[in-house]
């Protein structure tokens, strides 16, 4: 049974995302191409006047209220003709609404800025334009590009992470900053993977335990462990004393550790340890490191992990992706990666991707088990079958088998020569079959999932072995998902 949940809900929100990509390209295709290029190159001006918005604190200021330039000038402490001058070229950008000549007030889009509003993102904006992150990127990126260093160390002289532990103010803003995604995000995380079919989440570098509250308020049976840095959870319990429910408090304990030395051990199957962006901020070689040791934390008791990350696309990654991708270049060493990118890691850990699941955020769950580890009766694998289809006037080798429950939809891995298509559909048990097909000839389809019917792997191939009758008495086993060139 999968541990997809909200599977609808989660299908919608992918199109509406891929529907918002398209609306940003737009311009791309309806701008002649030298004007858009001299508008992306001046897009800075966007943002630095957002920024100095936010730094004067105007939407704050604002509030509910319709103000003349002069007054908003004198509240702010800055000049009458400038702020009225910023004000205008925001509001031509969306951002506050100019009610009458030189008088403005806020609107949907100026909203989030105010400092009191409950999706304020006026941190965000702040750190990601204030000096430290900014100079980086104006002045060393050229030279980080050509040597493929983190322009954030050529301009500061350290790696990030050291140089926010030297400079406690800028380090409080960068947590704020990140409290405020999560507020952003909210909880979908907890409610589109289905986290009952565990007894314990071993929150790993989880802070104050944020993700771990959210998932154990939707599910009941639940308890928690976040792990992080002595120095992190440090009074993490005391922070929630009166900002929740005590029952709730109850189920989540604390527990210093380090992701790259030792964690806790898993005790059963039942546990699941819960990354959430914390690999992405490693290079791979220290991703390896931290793999490996969750691996030797699960040792034989069959326990998962759930990676919360941003999955790229092999191609065509849009601008949001690829845009984070370039900032993790920028401030560290770490990056976003393609699910190849993700399968390489794990070859390397001793660890298997078990699926990939989608939730209602730009992140995607990505479960995985350690290899070798032992699988419940409905996984075993069964003596393998081979068929000889037709393709192209030459034989092909073709491999019935099963896979895990979860892994419905398609599971793609190129080589140089060939492709291989895993499918997966209900088996009458109550298990999951599989096929397993390895062509040079076949291309993807239009359509490759499978949930209610097993997809076969060649088009009209028929697998005897399983061409068996369902309760319903459709025949299952007949190929139809894979189209030939």
């Amino acid at each position: 049974m999968s541990l997809q949940r909200n599977a609808g809900a989660v299908r919608r929100f992918a199109k509406v995302m891929k529907f918002a990509a398209w609306l940003q390209n737009l311009p791309n295709k309806l701008t002649p191409p030298p004007f858009r290029l001299i508008q992306i190159g001046s897009a800075y001006w966007q943002s630095r006047a957002l920024y100095v918005a936010a730094r004067l604190d105007i939407a704050t200021t604002l509030g509910e209220t319709e103000t003349a330039a002069e007054d908003i000038a004198a509240l702010v402490g800055a000049q009458t003709d400038a702020t009225a001058r910023l004000l205008r070229m925001l509001a031509a950008m969306g951002v506050f609404e100019e009610t009458a000549p030189r008088r403005f007030r806020n609107n949907k889009m100026s909203n989030p800025l105010r400092a009191d509003h409950p999706s304020s993102v006026r941190a965000m904006i702040l750190m990601h334009n204030s000096e430290t992150m900014s100079r980086p990127w104006y002045e060393r990126l050229e030279e980080g590009v050509r040597n493929g260093k983190a322009p954030f160390e050529l301009a500061h002289g350290a790696e990030m992470y050291e140089w926010m532990d030297r400079h406690p103010d800028f380090d409080a803003l960068f947590a704020q900053a990140m409290d405020s995604v999560e507020a952003l995000v909210g909880d979908r995380f907890a409610t589109d993977f289905d986290w009952s079919r565990f007894g314990r989440v071993i929150d790993v570098g989880g802070s104050k335990g944020a993700k771990s509250l959210a998932i154990l308020k939707q599910h009941p049976g639940l308890t928690a462990l976040v792990v992080d840095r002595a120095i992190v959870i440090e009074g993490a319990d005391r922070y929630w004393q009166g900002r929740e429910d005590a029952s709730l408090l109850t189920r989540l304990r604390f527990e210093a550790g380090n992701l790259l030395e030792s964690i806790p051990a898993a005790t059963s199957d039942r546990d699941i340890y819960l990354l959430s962006a914390v690999l992405h901020g490693f290079d791979d070689d220290t991703c390896v490191r931290a793999l490996v040791n969750l691996g030797q934390a699960i040792g034989g008791s069959g326990a998962r992990i759930a990676l919360l990350e941003m999955v790229l696309p092999e191609k065509g990654a849009d601008l949001p992706a690829a845009s984070f991708d370039m900032q993790m270049f920028m401030a560290t060493r770490d990056r976003e990666r393609t699910l190849s990118e993700w399968h390489a890691l794990f070859d390397r850990s001793g660890l298997v991707l078990q699926a990939e699941y989608r939730c209602r955020t730009l992140r995607k769950t990505l479960c995985q088990r350690r290899a070798g580890a032992q699988r419940d009766p409905l996984r075993a694998a069964p003596p393998v079958r081979h068929a000889q289809p037709r393709c192209l006037g030459q034989p092909n080798h073709v491999v019935a088998r099963q896979v895990g429950p979860e892994q419905e939809t398609q599971e793609v891995r190129r080589s140089t020569a060939e492709k291989t298509w895993i499918v997966a559909g209900p088996r009458l048990d109550g298990g999951c079959l599989g096929i397993e097909a390895t062509d040079p000839g076949c291309r993807e389809s239009a359509n490759m999932r499978t949930n209610k019917r097993l997809a076969g792997a060649l088009s009209g191939l028929w697998f005897p072995e399983y061409a068996r009758r369902s309760p319903r008495g459709k025949p299952i086993g007949r190929a139809q998902d894979i189209c030939i060139q």
